[in-house]
């Protein structure tokens, strides 16, 4: 069975995730992003995508958010 992640994280620097994503850390997002994105390299998931919502917070992080993306290897960014 393909093994696909799709994650919701809504902002592109540590102050609006963590206000937006109360109790989350950035610095683990971080640590969890490099794994999965590792993951995704070597092919051991078929899919990554991350998730968006826009809100009046984060709206003006969508194009930091895309270069987060590309650095953690995402196939696919959703903006919503």
């Amino acid at each position: 069975m393909p093994v696909k992640f799709f994650i919701s994280i809504d902002a592109s620097d540590k102050e609006t995730y963590e206000k937006l994503r109360r109790g989350a850390k950035w610095e683990i997002l971080c640590e969890n992003m490099n794994f999965v994105s590792e993951l995704r390299k070597n092919n051991a998931i078929e899919r990554l995508q991350l998730n968006f919502v826009i809100q009046n917070e984060n709206y003006n992080q969508m194009e930091k958010f895309i270069d987060l993306g590309r650095q953690w290897n995402v196939d696919e960014i959703i903006f919503q």
